[in-house]
C-alpha cells in the first residue's frame, strides 16, 4: 500500500513538473521564430563587418607602404 501511495505521488508531481514546465516555457517558445530571424540578421551584419574590416586593414597596410616609399 505505501508502495502505491509513493508511486502516485511520484506521478503527481510528475505531472505537476510538466505542466509548470509547458506553462513557464510553452509561452515563450512560440517567440522562437522572430529570435531565430533576429540571429540571422545579426550574423549577417557581423560578416559583413568581419569583410569591410579585412578591406581596412589591407587598405591600412598599402597606406603604410606608401609612406614608408614617400619618406625613403
Amino acid at each position: 500500500m505505501k508502495t502505491t501511495y509513493s508511486v502516485g505521488i511520484v506521478v503527481a508531481a510528475l505531472i505537476v513538473g510538466i505542466l509548470i514546465g509547458y506553462g513557464w516555457w510553452g509561452r515563450s517558445a512560440a517567440r522562437l521564430a522572430p529570435v531565430q530571424q533576429q540571429v540571422a540578421t545579426l550574423q549577417s551584419q557581423l560578416e559583413d563587418s568581419k569583410k569591410n574590416a579585412a578591406e581596412l586593414e589591407k587598405e591600412n597596410a598599402e597606406l603604410k607602404q606608401a609612406l614608408e616609399k614617400a619618406k625613403k
